[in-house]
């Protein structure tokens, strides 16, 4: 028995070693994938990884108004060094961290909107999650920070459908209004209902869910296969994005919530069975309804987490609002006329979703960049701004969001707010930061078309550059 012991003890060795091999591996295979999401910062260099701080970060207040640029002497904070700034999109631009990847980037005053420092400005690039500024700012525009989105029951005999009005952040139970995912619930929904449905002496239903405010594909152009992964399949209901235990999109988010429903109305006392998809009819009548969280909240959840989802069922909810068709291929036109109503530049902007998922989307930096400045102007001015939400709504440096692993043990530790942007061949950023002699800037920086894959390492290479920017 001792041989066989000693062969148990081989085989359980074995086993440990394929199992610690396969197990590395299979994150390895993962990595790329997260970092698409923006869930990985993106840093295998070969240098040594810097342990985090102990101590939390301070977080800078970004306080947009004409005095927080002045200095104890009521001076204004001074322009940064433009000869700096140069050379440091310079340097990022000959970085071999880059590999062979194209810089495009603006830097600008937010005080004058002065053009600081800039790499090829107009150059439409291909954006990344960087995307989603836009998105949120016709959001902003188009509907208004309190605006809000219906989920309705409609009643045509004892018919019931579920009507989709593009909150997919629903929640399965009561609604929360101290949570903006679940602020409205599908229970509470059903309470409703139910009460209407008694009141008229009905005790059984059948439920369909109507999706019909969208039409078109389940996907935007130019999403890759298996980047598909990362975004639900275009639906205006969900229960919290269709997301799984491991928050990814999982399938049928309509049928899901129309089962949901049933299920709670069953528990109010009406047998209720789901039957499907269907449109409500012209003379079914509302019984029940509750409201989404206002977009405010809803577009920091998008900016923060970079979620694909809520970026592109918002993009196609602004297409409806401004009189377009509910397809992806309406995004881009009415993109383009609120843009330029505001006075921005949209040469060579194309866009086929709202996340930036799309390998087929193009963004200048210049657009980003003037966005942002004139954002803080608005803010600036201390008149009702109806872009006030936005940079609130970015990541912040070491803090939260896909910046959370990004700037630590740097002097920019809690003091940069930007959207981070990643696909295979682009890594992008863009937001604020200040000067160290307290001077606010607005960056665009998109590093694009590298070898797949190979742009592991631009992340900290862009960051670098923020904070040379910083001390110009």
């Amino acid at each position: 028995m001792g041989d066989d012991e000693r062969n148990t003890d081989n085989i359980k060795h074995v086993r440990k070693t394929k199992i610690t091999i396969a197990s590395v591996l299979a994150l390895l295979g993962v990595y790329s994938v997260l970092d698409t999401w923006d869930i990985v910062p993106g840093v295998l260099t070969a240098e040594e990884r810097i342990p985090k701080p102990e101590q939390f970060p301070s977080v800078r207040e970004l306080h947009p108004q004409p005095d927080s640029v002045a200095l104890e002497n009521g001076e204004l904070a001074p322009l940064p060094d433009t000869g700096a700034i140069t050379a440091a999109l310079e340097a990022l631009r000959d970085d071999e961290r880059v590999r062979a990847g194209v810089v495009a980037a603006d830097v600008r005053d937010l005080v004058t909107g002065e053009q600081l420092a800039a790499l090829s400005p107009g150059r439409p690039s291909k954006p990344a999650s960087v995307t989603k500024i836009l998105t949120e700012t016709a959001s902003l525009i188009e509907l208004g920070a309190d605006a809000t989105f219906p989920t309705t029951v409609q009643r045509a005999g004892e018919d019931l459908y579920l009507v989709g009005g593009g909150d997919v952040l629903l929640g399965a139970g009561e609604s929360d209004p101290n949570s903006t995912v679940g602020y409205a619930g599908l229970a509470t929904l059903a309470q409703s209902a139910a009460q209407g449905l008694q009141s008229a002496g009905i005790t059984s239903a059948t439920v369909h869910v109507d999706t019909s405010l969208f039409s078109g594909g389940a996907y935007a152009s130019g999403v890759k296969e298996e980047n598909r992964m990362w975004v639900m399949e275009a639906s205006p209901i969900a229960i919290n994005r269709s997301h799984n235990s491991d928050s990814m999109p999982t399938p049928d988010p309509a049928g899901v919530a129309g089962r949901t429903f049933a299920e709670a109305l069953s528990t109010q006392g009406i047998t209720a069975t789901f039957d499907g998809v269907g449109v409500a009819p012209d003379e079914s009548q509302e019984i029940a309804r509750v409201e989404s969280a206002p977009l405010r909240q809803i577009l920091e959840v998008m900016s923060k987490e970079s979620d694909n989802t809520l970026a592109d069922t918002l993009a196609r909810l602004v297409a409806i609002h401004h009189g377009s068709d509910s397809t992806f291929d309406n995004i881009q036109g009415t993109f383009i006329d609120i843009f330029t109503e505001a006075g921005w530049p949209v040469d060579g902007l194309i866009l086929r979703d709202g996340s930036g998922l799309s390998e087929d989307n193009r963004i200048a930096p210049q657009l980003l960049a003037k966005i942002l400045h004139d954002t803080w102007q608005c803010m600036a001015s201390g008149e009702v701004c109806a872009l006030e939400s936005l940079p609130f709504s970015l990541p912040v440096a070491t803090v939260d969001g896909t910046l959370t692993q990004r700037y630590w043990n740097t002097p920019l530790a809690g003091q940069v707010w930007a959207k981070t942007g990643s696909l295979s061949t682009v890594r992008s950023l863009a937001g604020y930061v200040y000067t160290d002699a307290g001077r606010p800037l607005a960056f665009a920086i998109i590093v694009s078309d590298y070898p797949e894959d190979e742009g592991f390492a631009i992340p900290v290479a862009i960051d670098e550059t923020i904070v040379a920017i910083s001390r110009s």
